[in-house]
């Protein structure tokens, strides 16, 4: 089978088309596979939830012409929380030693989007000591996780990006110099950080299930 890569984001479509590197909406992808002659297309999603992106830039884009089916964003179903939880586990410092916080993007405009971040958070309190999730747009925020970090009587934060990739929010709004940084708010703690998601196997194992429930549709 064929694999095409098609870009929901805006910046990153500018930035990457800025240094001359090919790239393409899924509209535009849509249509290279017309011309091509193809039917049966498949869409997995690189989305964390099954937020405003996924929805407008992926399910409401027409498809005229093409067998349509979409995989899933990572956190779509009821088993997925767990099965996330449990590939991170592995990499999460000793609860005794260090808070460890989940850095999750958000959406301040559609904070009903947020709702698969609140359960995982709901989640990961339940089942481990000194792990919690904050966010940087819409609930939960940051508020309750700082707050617990500092009470847990530590002197270890350390960051794990709910993103593919540590980019820009992470680099800057997580660990950068600025007097409101996550790092810097919860100084005197020492932060470290881990990469991102794309580089967790076990992670990716999810996205592929998912694909393997797309297919079985068609």
């Amino acid at each position: 089978n064929d694999i095409r890569w098609a870009f929901t984001s805006e910046g990153v479509i500018r930035k990457l088309r800025g240094k001359g590197i090919a790239c393409y909406t899924l509209p535009e992808v849509y249509e290279i596979l017309r011309r091509e002659g193809k039917t049966e297309v498949l869409v997995q999603s690189l989305h964390i939830v099954p937020g405003q992106e996924f929805h407008e830039k992926i399910v409401m884009v027409p498809a005229k012409g093409l067998n349509v089916k979409y995989g899933l964003p990572l956190l779509s179903e009821d088993d997925d929380f767990e099965k996330l939880f449990k590939a991170l586990e592995p990499r999460f410092p000793p609860e005794e030693e260090a808070v460890t916080i989940l850095c999750a993007h958000g959406n301040k405009r559609r904070p009903e989007f947020n709702a698969p971040l609140l359960k995982l958070d709901s989640y990961i309190r339940n089942h481990r000591k000194n792990t919690f999730l904050a966010t940087i747009e819409g609930p939960p925020g940051t508020e309750s996780a700082f707050a617990d970090a500092r009470a847990a009587g530590v002197e270890r934060v350390h960051f794990v990006p709910l993103m593919l990739v540590a980019g820009r929010h992470i680099m800057e709004d997580v660990m950068g110099e600025g007097e409101n940084s996550w790092k810097n708010q919860l100084s005197p703690m020492k932060a470290t950080v881990e990469e991102g998601l794309g580089y967790n196997d076990d992670v990716i194992e999810i996205y592929i299930e998912h694909i393997g429930k797309a297919l079985d549709q068609f």
